[in-house]
């Protein structure tokens, strides 16, 4: 039985989905069994929204992919560098799906304040302090 992923585990994920060669949930579950040693089903994946954002980047990213060829790196550092940039990019391309999402999600509960009638002074009121005291039991 696989181990349950954890947040390290999810993000490390996301992060490389955006250096596969193919977007599919096959690749992701192989880049799962490559990196964690455990074999991880589709579902147990696409359970964490980190990794299905990453996913539908990566699909967006490479769908769109014109560019011209680059040629072929004459040294190692070039191939190392050319990943890595590879890499930012699709990490980039990811944040801002994310970040197009989260906003998405922000203009959702303005409206939704708005509707119930929320002031914006109540909005942007700080978060209570966690009382921690000991509660005795109830005899």
């Amino acid at each position: 039985m696989a181990r349950h992923l954890t947040q390290a585990h999810i993000e490390m994920l996301a992060r490389t989905v955006g250096t596969l060669e193919v977007a599919t949930w096959n690749a992701v579950m192989e880049l799962a069994r490559q990196r964690l040693g455990h074999a991880y089903s589709r579902q147990a994946l696409a359970r964490h929204e980190p990794i299905r954002t990453a996913l539908a980047a990566r699909r967006e990213q490479l769908g769109r992919k014109v560019t011209p060829r680059r040629p072929k790196p004459k040294t190692h550092g070039e191939a190392v560098l050319l990943n890595r940039i590879d890499g930012l990019e699709a990490e980039l391309a990811r944040l801002r799906a994310e970040n197009e999402s989260m906003m998405a999600r922000f203009v959702i509960w303005a409206h939704n304040a708005h509707v119930l009638g929320i002031p914006d002074h109540r909005l942007d009121a700080p978060l209570q302090p966690v009382d921690r005291d000991y509660t005795e039991p109830d005899p």
